[in-house]
């Protein structure tokens, strides 16, 4: 259930932010239409840690947004986007989805390769600009 609570505060404030591009995510039915902006949403998640004899437990993750503009067109636009992202999860917020809040402690573009810092990656067709957004969450675990 913890999870499930991180995924949907995410996912939540994101839909809520409006940033006007389609989602694609495990939820969605949008299909990716060639030539439109668009951004993919995920949440990957650390496994959960005891973190006190309190029944408290420690979990770590990124929220990630892939984002996928036409290649040759839209690279100012895609950079823009994920600042105007990282600047609607600014460090050190609170995102809560019921009882679980994550506290967003970095943000990154990671792209590229292993010891490798790129911009982007190339994709047939699109200019790929990947955006995360890491996370601690304590979560109180049932006694």
């Amino acid at each position: 259930m913890s999870f499930l609570a991180i995924d949907q505060a995410f996912l939540s404030k994101f839909i809520e932010a409006d940033f006007d591009l389609p989602i694609v995510h495990e939820n969605s039915s949008y299909k990716p239409v060639p030539g439109t902006p668009y951004v993919e949403l995920l949440c990957l998640h650390n496994d959960l840690s005891i973190f006190s004899l309190d029944l408290t437990t420690e979990t770590e993750g990124i929220f990630r947004a892939i984002l996928r503009y036409p290649t040759n067109e839209y690279s100012i636009e895609a950079k823009t986007m994920a600042e105007t992202i990282f600047e609607e999860f600014p460090l050190g917020s609170v995102v809560s989805y019921g009882e679980v809040s994550s506290k967003i402690t970095h943000h990154k573009r990671v792209t590229g390769t292993f010891g490798k810092e790129l911009t982007t990656i190339p994709q047939e067709g699109w200019f790929k600009l990947v955006v995360s957004i890491m996370h601690k969450t304590f979560i109180r675990r049932r006694s």
